[in-house]
């Protein structure tokens, strides 16, 4: 439930010219202010730049990157990584465990990365991630 009321704050954010009082944001969620302070908090702690003001918060900057709550039902399929040993690992150990199909695992930088970038973790490209859709998609049943 946590990942809709960050959604919404984000886009209120977003589309707000002038910074937005916790008051208001709380009244328009139908939240307490101490709930809409702690969801500002952990969008902080993801990366997200928000200004905490007199008058209010405001939206500085959003990271490019897929954090899960961004995908609102879907936010369980999505594992976003800034660095793992490889993709293809933390896939294997979530399609092990029994994860939803479609799950998705991306990382900014692999340091034990199994191909397309000759074996250094990085990826070819500034701004590129390392995507593996979890091989439950397609064959629950094989995964060891």
């Amino acid at each position: 439930m946590g990942w809709k009321m960050k959604e919404k704050i984000v886009a209120m954010l977003r589309q707000s010219a002038e910074p937005l009082s916790g008051e208001e944001i709380s009244r328009r969620l139908e939240v307490s202010r101490v709930a809409v302070w702690k969801q500002i908090g952990q969008l902080k702690e993801s990366g997200i730049e928000i200004e905490a003001g007199t008058k209010g918060y405001r939206l500085l900057s959003s990271p490019e990157v897929p954090l899960p709550w961004l995908f609102g039902e879907r936010s369980s399929r999505i594992h976003y990584f800034p660095e793992v040993d490889s993709t293809m690992n933390r896939a294997t150990e979530l399609a092990r465990a029994g994860c939803p199909p479609f799950t998705v695992v991306v990382a900014d930088r692999q340091s034990a990365g199994r191909g397309g970038c000759s074996g250094n973790g990085n990826p070819p490209t500034a701004g590129s991630t390392f995507p593996w859709c979890s091989a439950r998609a397609c064959c629950p049943g094989r995964v060891r």
